[in-house]
């Protein structure tokens, strides 16, 4: 396709890459994986009912046990990934191959404070979506924690995410519930 001359950087969007075409330099900033959860274990009440214990086997070993809830005695196993992103706030990743679901966790080890995300995907009439749930959580034995609230902070603000050399993504947040 010919570009137009009185805008030469323009890119049409049959042009633009795939995201798996990007996807395999997002790794270049990433920050570096945690060690710190090996060996440890939480066991956390959730507000849907749930009580589940997570186990770090090590480093990279995850080993969940439901103990309360709709799914009381489902376990599983999995690679996971940690991040500490500030001091004693882990970011954990994982792949739950049984439910084809992407379960994201950020657990704050000093309160004992988590949301769990679970992403999957579901049929909506003849279409397949994804959909994600968040819960929050608190550790069995700390009492309640007050879940993570709602917040406008970041309203009005312009983030610059760089994925790569050549690959960055703008945020705006324009109001509570809009993102551009």
């Amino acid at each position: 396709m010919a570009v137009p001359v009185e805008n030469p950087d323009y890119v049409p969007v049959s042009d633009w890459p795939t995201l798996e075409d990007m996807a395999a330099g997002f790794g270049e900033h990433l920050m570096a994986e945690s060690a710190k959860l090996g060996g440890k274990s939480f066991t956390h009440v959730f507000d849907v009912g749930s009580r589940i214990l997570h186990q770090f086997v090590d480093d990279h070993s995850i080993h969940w046990e439901v103990l309360e809830g709709d799914q009381r005695g489902v376990t599983g196993s999995a690679e996971y990934k940690a991040y500490e992103v500030r001091e004693n706030i882990f970011f954990i990743d994982f792949y739950n191959p049984d439910l084809l679901e992407q379960i994201s966790i950020v657990l704050d080890v000093a309160t004992g404070q988590a949301i769990t995300c679970v992403s999957g995907f579901t049929n909506r009439g003849e279409e397949r979506r994804t959909c994600t749930k968040f819960s929050h959580a608190t550790e069995d034995e700390r009492g309640p924690v007050a879940t993570y609230q709602p917040t406008d902070e970041l309203v009005g603000k312009h983030i610059l995410y760089r994925y790569t050399a050549r690959d960055a993504y703008e945020h705006v947040y324009l109001n509570k519930g809009t993102m551009s």
